[in-house]
């Protein structure tokens, strides 16, 4: 093999090597949890799990997991997701949309119907989802806080958030959102 075609090679590897030694935690299990106040009576949110097998096939797969996918076209977004399960065939979703463009270091803030802002963050915690349904006992959007891109490969994001929600359904009013923290694959999902 000439001596260019090796180096090419090695070159290669060690970009490889050099995303896995940034990644969040490259080969760890995903988790996605935050503490909130005022609903159900909880106080905490925990989804730790990887990506189920039928994500991405339609609905919410059961299971308590975490993850990222990449999303839109005219209007890239990195999407954070995850579910915990709950008694009684229910389970609770998050979803953190950032923008496409998001860079590792970056602070965003939280706003409602920001679209494509490269430093805006959105985020929506459905509790109580029934699954034949898909109707949510209590749905917020936080509306004001930040979030916080610590680490990002193609593989790996990792990061933290905090905020205040407008909750509505059989918690009306708002909720504190604190300690958040993700560290999940990033995953495509089948089409």
């Amino acid at each position: 093999m000439p001596i260019r075609t090796l180096l090419f090679c090695a070159l290669l590897a060690s970009l490889s090597a050099c995303e896995d030694a940034l990644a969040p935690s490259s080969r760890g299990t995903s988790t996605l949890v935050f503490d909130y106040t005022g609903i159900d009576g909880a106080n905490a949110f925990v989804a730790e799990g990887d990506a189920p097998p039928d994500y991405g096939q339609g609905g919410t797969p059961p299971g308590d997991w975490a993850l990222a996918f990449r999303s839109g076209v005219s209007e890239p977004r990195l999407v954070v997701t995850a579910a915990r399960s709950r008694t009684g065939g229910r389970f609770d979703l998050m979803t953190l949309e950032l923008p496409g463009a998001v860079q590792p270091g970056q602070t965003l803030q939280f706003r409602e119907g920001c679209g494509g802002e490269a430093d805006c963050a959105q985020m929506i915690v459905s509790f109580g989802v029934e699954r034949a349904t898909n109707i949510s006992q209590t749905s917020c959007s936080v509306v004001s806080g930040q979030g916080r891109v610590q680490a990002l490969t193609g593989r790996r994001v990792a990061g933290s958030f905090s905020g205040t929600a407008t909750c509505v359904g059989d918690f009306n009013g708002q909720t504190q959102i604190q300690r958040g923290v993700f560290d999940v694959a990033v995953i495509v999902p089948d089409a």
